[in-house]
């Protein structure tokens, strides 16, 4: 349900911060002239004959001829031929190129996976309640359970390894003597105007964890890494509530359980809702050029903005389970809403990391 993860570590790059840049490469410090020293730069060293004798023959043999090219004063113009990346294009993209050693690439493909199979649970929440007539035996015990429980898991993965790769986020060194082929194994962005640097699994620049200083300096600081840890704080309140929605787990028929199932359910879904919502509103706010202007032509915008109506709808079916037990049909209705909500966006931000990588 997650679907700005991949998409913060753009706002990462900015700030990007290398601390072995900041490490003494000096042997020792230069000593400090005492007070009335003089500083003397003079240096003397007198050649004998032999050494001079040895110097000429060293000169003599390290002369190198010079050639002289003729050059067009008026030469023609270089044109480089961008490749296009349409919208047709991106989506051949999306089902040819795997670059699966790219940490952002497994998760944007790990949340198409789980909203795809929310929105088949939704479907099992919904129509029994609207179309009686659907149902079809053990859909409750066996299908609404499988799928959420796939669902669960696939969806808490995601967000870890949303956090590894906003580690491993701009770490990569690309070199330009790869050819495309061999880049396009490897998951190696190659477009010529990318940016995008990921450190790739296997590589010598990927790391599982950053230092303690990368982590005060440049990790915790920053809006968009705070996001990803407030996204990673709600999907444990949302694996608690999934995990208690397994039937069987709560009979919710029960007087006596119905206390459970507010404080299993209903209250992790709606702390879950807040968190995403609030982590979805701030980078949206940092996509913005003002934080009061919605940036509707930004195809990450539109992403950040599906991701909080999305959790927005989960936070309202909390609120709505906790207050009005009775109104099933519209607490179902907001799961509904939220997790295509999800499934749209996780699909938009495969297709916008496609952009980095070449057709195949």
């Amino acid at each position: 349900m997650n679907i700005s993860a991949p998409l913060r570590f753009s706002y990462l790059r900015e700030s990007t911060y290398n601390p072995s840049y900041a490490q003494n490469t000096a042997d020792e410090p230069l000593p400090a002239l005492q007070e009335g020293a003089e500083l003397n730069l003079t240096h003397t060293h007198t050649l004998s004959a032999d050494d001079e004798k040895t110097l000429k023959e060293k000169s003599q043999g390290n002369r190198v001829s010079v050639v002289v090219y003729e050059v067009d004063p008026s030469p023609e113009p270089v044109i480089t031929q961008l490749e296009k990346s349409g919208p047709l294009n991106r989506i051949k993209r999306m089902c040819t190129v795997f670059p699966y050693k790219d940490i952002s690439w497994q998760v944007a493909v790990i949340f198409v996976f789980t909203n795809t199979i929310g929105t088949v649970n939704s479907f099992f929440g919904l129509l029994p309640l609207i179309a009686s007539s659907t149902n079809f035996r053990n859909e409750k015990t066996i299908a609404a359970g499988v799928t959420l429980g796939f669902a669960s898991t696939a969806f808490l993965c995601g967000i870890a390894l949303g956090l590894l790769a906003a580690f491993n986020t701009d770490r990569g060194t690309i070199g330009s003597d790869k050819s495309d082929d061999r880049k396009l194994e490897e998951g190696i962005p190659s477009s010529p105007s990318a940016t995008y640097k990921p450190a790739l699994m296997g590589s010598d620049d990927f790391v599982w964890k950053p230092t303690m200083e990368e982590l005060k300096t440049f990790y915790l600081p920053n809006p968009a890494f705070q996001a990803g840890l407030a996204q990673l704080l709600g999907a444990m309140f949302f694996t608690v509530a999934n995990i208690s929605s397994f039937p069987g787990v709560i009979n919710k028929m029960s007087l006596h359980e119905r206390g459970f199932s507010k404080l299993l359910v209903s209250m992790p879904t709606l702390m879950g809702g807040m968190f995403f919502f609030g982590s979805a509103i701030v980078l949206m706010v940092l996509a913005q050029d003002k934080w009061y202007k919605p940036k509707l032509s930004d195809i990450n915008w539109l992403v950040y903005f599906l991701g909080a109506t999305g959790a927005l709808a989960f936070l309202l079916n909390g609120a709505v389970a906790l207050m009005a037990p009775k109104a099933v049909i519209a607490a179902t209705l907001l799961v509904f809403i939220g997790r295509w909500t999800f499934w749209l966006g996780s699909l938009l931000q495969w297709y916008v990391l496609m952009e980095f990588y070449p057709s195949a």
